[in-house]
């Protein structure tokens, strides 16, 4: 399975001989992300607010495309709705950097190579199609969460984003922030329109590793 990356920004950077195969350069990912993801669980429990979500709407409808979606199959938060969703920048990492990536990924390791690695050049980034609503701080850690607009069958579950923003995913970020000492920002994914399928990964790779 290849995937698509957006924003479209993880270059191999040519002046660093990566001699990778993208199957190799995408087990590197998918290892820093549920590395540094073991961090973000022991600050919060996503299950429990995923319980929350469960017992005070009916039938929030989530997001099916999981298999097609990076950011979801290999997110180890455990919960439903919620998901880190910065690229992992692998290719950013020097040579002893990669190096203790294959063999020794710790705490200590994550926390020094975390802002190299997730976030975005630039001062703001586009998760999503270029409206104001997907406009990220780049320098920040992105939590989405993820519902199925189309799915909602009353009104009331369709704006239960605006009420769980306030109550819940600010009090999360908040948590990590203060834990880690830096921006976090929150992003809402709809599926309108969806982003990811198996049909376009066929060929998302190539643009998004080789430009």
């Amino acid at each position: 399975m290849n995937y698509k990356f957006i924003p479209d920004s993880i270059k191999i950077d040519d002046s660093i001989p990566l001699n990778y195969s993208l199957d190799e350069f995408l087990e590197l990912q998918i290892s820093y992300k549920q590395s540094f993801e073991k961090i973000l669980t022991d600050i919060v429990d996503f299950a429990y607010f995923d319980n929350w979500v469960k017992n005070n709407i009916n039938d929030l409808p989530i997001v099916n495309d999981k298999e097609a979606n990076f950011y979801r199959k290999f997110s180890t938060l455990n919960s439903d709705y919620i998901y880190l969703r910065n690229n992992i920048h692998i290719e950013k990492l020097d040579f002893k950097e990669l190096n203790e990536l294959r063999s020794n990924v710790n705490k200590d390791f994550l926390l020094r190579t975390y802002k190299k690695v997730l976030f975005e050049d630039g001062n703001y980034t586009f998760f999503g199609s270029a409206t104001e609503m997907n406009l990220v701080a780049s320098k920040s850690l992105v939590f989405e969460f993820a519902f199925d607009a189309k799915e909602c069958v009353t009104l009331d579950i369709y704006n239960f984003y605006n009420h769980y923003k306030e109550n819940i995913l600010e009090f999360i970020a908040k948590l990590i922030a203060d834990a880690l000492n830096c921006n976090v920002s929150l992003h809402r994914y709809s599926a309108i329109p969806e982003l990811f399928s198996t049909e376009d990964n066929k060929e998302s790779i190539k643009s998004s590793y080789l430009g």
